[in-house]
């Protein structure tokens, strides 16, 4: 035997159910907790955010800590031009792809890369 009840006939068996006070402590509780929830998803985040700078300041010490030979030997110039010649061509590359994609072969591009420097 299959029961088929509505939206309407369900809501009437529960608001006969429970009184319209019931119905508030019910509702106050589950904001209370809604929010109880929230606030503890936030010291979770602030607790976390914490923990991560203090150990990104302990790698950032540890790599200071070196020696300035070690620091000055490990920058060359023979990396700037690797790194500036690896940028240039993912730009060219890019820009050829644009160039095949529009239809104009001979599209100038718009800039000239004369440095690079770390941020």
């Amino acid at each position: 035997m299959l029961i088929s009840t509505t939206a309407a006939e369900t809501a009437e068996g529960v608001f006969n159910q429970y009184s319209a006070g019931e119905f508030g402590i019910y509702s106050l509780i589950g904001f209370f907790i809604v929010i109880a929830v929230l606030i503890v998803l936030i010291v979770l985040l602030i607790v976390f955010s914490k923990l991560l700078n203090l150990v990104s300041s302990i790698k950032v010490s540890k790599k200071a800590s070196g020696t300035p030979s070690e620091t000055a030997s490990a920058v060359s110039a023979e990396d700037d031009t690797e790194t500036v010649a690896a940028i240039t061509a993912a730009l060219m590359a890019y820009y050829d792809v644009q160039t095949t994609v529009n239809g104009e072969d001979d599209m100038p591009v718009p800039f000239i890369i004369r440095s690079i420097k770390k941020i």
